[in-house]
């Protein structure tokens, strides 16, 4: 993360949600956790949440609330999508959750 290293550009230019119309694109995997942020605060809340934890210690950023969007990897103990944050979702203005990989 040093700002020569090999994976600099990518966490530092990540945004971790993007929005097309109704279409809410992630790149991996959308959990509770992130369903109620983007229900309380829409899609800048999660990604100026997400550039904040990209400044801190990056251990924590990735086994945190946002490894599941952008990691690949999946873990047994890896928040889920439930009813609840389907049902966040669906108060919002998205009518449809991408995967982009």
């Amino acid at each position: 993360m040093d700002p020569g290293g090999a994976f600099f550009c990518l966490f530092n230019e990540l945004k971790l949600a993007r929005q097309a119309g109704s279409i809410l694109m992630v790149h991996a995997r959308r959990d509770d956790r992130v369903a109620a942020l983007i229900h309380s605060g829409g899609i800048a809340a999660v990604n100026t949440a997400y550039d904040a934890a990209v400044k801190e210690y990056l251990f924590d950023l990735y086994n945190g609330p946002f490894g599941n969007v952008f990691r690949t990897k999946y873990r047994r103990n890896d928040v889920a999508l439930t009813p609840q944050g389907i049902k966040d979702f669906r108060s919002t203005e998205f009518y449809r959750l991408t995967t982009i990989i």
